[in-house]
């Protein structure tokens, strides 16, 4: 037999099998398919099935959210309020550790005979929000001048009127409107602020030098040493400390002192 029937006898047996082969294909693409879609299905059924509590979460959030924010607010409030109560009795503190001070001084500075006394005449806040006086220091800048021949000459149609205020009496010179002289200017004073961190105190104290030579000085640094002792002054190079105005006064008997009070804490005023 020729050899184009075998083949086509080969290919109408093999016919059946290709067929199977591609009945099987397109099963398996149908059943990914398939397979694919019920999984999307699912996780849409569980995605709706949870949607309601997580939308319930999500309103819980935000509550939880407006209320933390209300409850931040609430204690600005509350700290801005606690910190006006302690600035209002601030200087009611100062004054009692003060007092406090000065009578260990006393008790601890007197002697068999000898009763030592010690009080603060004038207490001045470094850094308080004073007025400053703007100083203003007159400083002209070189003038310059042009002759109005000059003008005249090299500018034939320059029609010039000037400002008597803009010659010079001495030159007779016209000096040029766009360089006017600069004064007057102020100074740029430090802003000044309403807190006190300093506080200056001109002490004075019963003199017994007579009797004994270092009184006077027991009881500046005694008075010293209880302020810094205490929690509400600094101590240190940069803390309370006695300063070098020192005066005796043979008159009256007593001596002036003047002590650097460092605050722990600022006062605003």
């Amino acid at each position: 037999m020729p050899r184009s029937i075998l083949k086509r006898q080969e290919l109408k047996q093999k016919r059946p099998y290709f067929a199977a082969a591609v009945f099987s294909l397109v099963l398996v693409v149908f059943i990914m398919g398939w397979f694919y879609g019920r999984l999307a299905q699912a996780k849409q059924e569980a995605i709706e099935n949870r949607r309601p509590a997580v939308e319930s979460l999500k309103l819980k959030r935000d509550q939880l959210k407006a209320a933390l924010d209300a409850k931040k607010r609430m204690q600005e409030i509350v700290d801005q309020y606690t910190e006006w109560m302690q600035y209002r009795f601030a200087w009611t503190d100062l004054i009692t550790e003060l007092r406090n001070a000065l009578e260990q001084t006393e008790a601890s500075t007197r002697r068999p005979g000898m009763r030592t006394a010690v009080w603060v005449e004038k207490m001045a806040a470094e850094n308080a929000e004073v007025p400053e006086e703007t100083v203003a220091e007159e400083t002209e800048t070189p003038r310059h001048y042009m002759d109005p021949r000059i003008l005249k000459r090299y500018f034939p149609g320059l029609r010039l009127v000037p400002d008597a205020a803009l010659i010079d009496r001495q030159t007779g010179m016209l000096r040029m409107p766009w360089e006017q002289t600069l004064s007057g200017q102020p100074q740029q004073s430090q802003p000044s602020t309403n807190k006190v961190s300093t506080i200056t105190l001109i002490c004075r104290g019963v003199s017994w030098n007579r009797l004994h030579p270092t009184t006077d000085a027991e009881l500046c640094y005694a008075l010293l040493g209880n302020l810094i002792s205490s929690p509400m002054f600094l101590s240190g190079t940069n803390g309370t400390q006695l300063l070098p105005q020192y005066e005796h006064d043979e008159a009256t008997g007593t001596s002036q002192f003047s002590i650097k009070l460092k605050l722990a804490r600022t006062i605003t005023l």
